[in-house]
């Protein structure tokens, strides 16, 4: 009500600015500056009152959706418990995820690529005594699946076999005397994305379907306590569940 008020008092006054400046009288033929500064006086009063306005029925409303909308963005971003969107998987800080990570879980068709990237990191979890590694490689039993898989990785079927074969010999032998317990597994189904759990941290990488290779591919990486990290838990249970051991557990001691 007072900001009413105010304004009708500005605009009746604005009004009143262009009406005496608009007035031709004696005085204002002695003194011709006043009426110029009570026109503009009056000019600024009545914009500024319909601009106010404006801003009440228009601008303020739709100020209000947008930063609504932001914080409820917001709040899904917290409860999803996402960290990052990089637009290129290269762009995941993975060193940062490593830091003090003692459990690393590996869902990939072969890994080669990803390992080779971060070997150091991996030697450096594989090194730590009561950690755990599990990598989930592609089952080359599973014919059918790996025909599928070897269309969208652009492999003719035997050469994706020998490729999930070497990368699983390349996981395995970060095995460390006295350091981590390295668990092998093959999986029988399909996959549409890349996980890897580290630590308190987990990334989903998305697989393309076009043609050619491009690293033009996103990841989220998300946090332990959103729902996120809850879904990348529950599928790894799943599909440890799903898949068969590749052979014993690889464990040494000092």
């Amino acid at each position: 009500m007072r900001i009413t008020v105010v304004a009708l008092s500005a605009l009746v006054l604005g009004l009143i600015f262009l009406y005496l400046g608009d007035v031709d009288t004696p005085f204002w033929s002695r003194h011709k500056p006043l009426p110029t500064l009570l026109e503009n006086m009056g000019g600024l009063l009545v914009a500024s009152v319909c601009l106010g306005i404006l801003w009440e029925l228009i601008g303020k409303r739709a100020f209000v959706a947008e930063v609504l909308e932001a914080t409820r963005v917001g709040v899904d971003v917290q409860r999803a418990g996402l960290s990052q969107v990089a637009a290129k998987f290269l762009d995941v800080d993975y060193k940062v995820l490593f830091r003090k990570a003692d459990r690393v879980d590996v869902f990939v068709v072969h890994g080669n690529a990803w390992l080779s990237r971060n070997r150091s990191l991996m030697e450096g979890v594989a090194s730590k005594p009561g950690a755990l590694i599990r990598i989930f490689l592609s089952d080359p039993q599973a014919s059918s699946t790996i025909e599928v898989l070897a269309e969208q990785v652009e492999l003719d079927h035997n050469a994706l076999i020998a490729r999930i074969e070497s990368s699983r010999r390349e996981f395995e032998s970060l095995l460390t005397p006295g350091g981590a317990k390295i668990e092998t597994f093959y999986y029988p189904g399909n996959r549409t994305h890349a996980m890897y759990r580290i630590g308190d941290s987990a990334v989903i990488t998305f697989y393309p379907h076009r043609r050619g290779k491009t690293s033009q591919i996103p990841s989220l990486v998300c946090r332990d306590g959103g729902a996120l990290y809850a879904f990348v838990c529950a599928d790894f249970k799943a599909i440890e569940q799903m898949s068969r051991r590749c052979g014993p557990d690889l464990h040494t001691q000092k």
